[in-house]
C-alpha cells in the first residue's frame, strides 16, 4: 500500500498495482493498525514512508511527499517540520 487517502467516515487505500480500493474504518484508527513506518504527513493522509522518496518544497508554503512512483501527495504545513527531521534528517 502506497497511502491511504481520507473519504469522510471511509478512506481510499492506494495500492502499488495503481488500483484503489475503499475501507470502512477512519484514518484515525488504521493508523492505530497500522505499522510505523505509515506516518500522518497531512490531516487526510496516511503514507507508507517505506515509498517516499523526497520532500518538494511549492511556492506559497506548500509541500508534496514525492513517492517512488512519482506521484505525489501533500504534507500539512503543521506537520512538514517533524515529518523532514523524523525521515530526511
Amino acid at each position: 500500500m502506497l497511502y491511504i487517502q481520507g473519504a469522510g467516515v471511509y478512506t481510499e487505500l492506494h495500492l502499488k498495482d495503481g488500483s484503489t480500493a475503499i475501507h470502512n474504518k477512519t484514518l484515525e484508527h488504521l493508523q492505530q493498525l497500522l505499522p510505523p513506518h505509515y506516518d500522518r504527513i497531512h490531516k487526510s493522509y496516511l503514507v507508507s514512508m517505506n515509498e517516499a522518496r523526497e520532500i518538494e518544497i511549492e511556492p506559497g508554503s506548500k509541500y508534496s511527499l514525492r513517492l517512488n512512483n512519482e506521484e505525489c501527495v501533500p504534507i500539512g504545513r503543521t506537520r512538514y517540520k517533524d515529518l523532514k527531521a523524523k525521515w530526511f534528517s
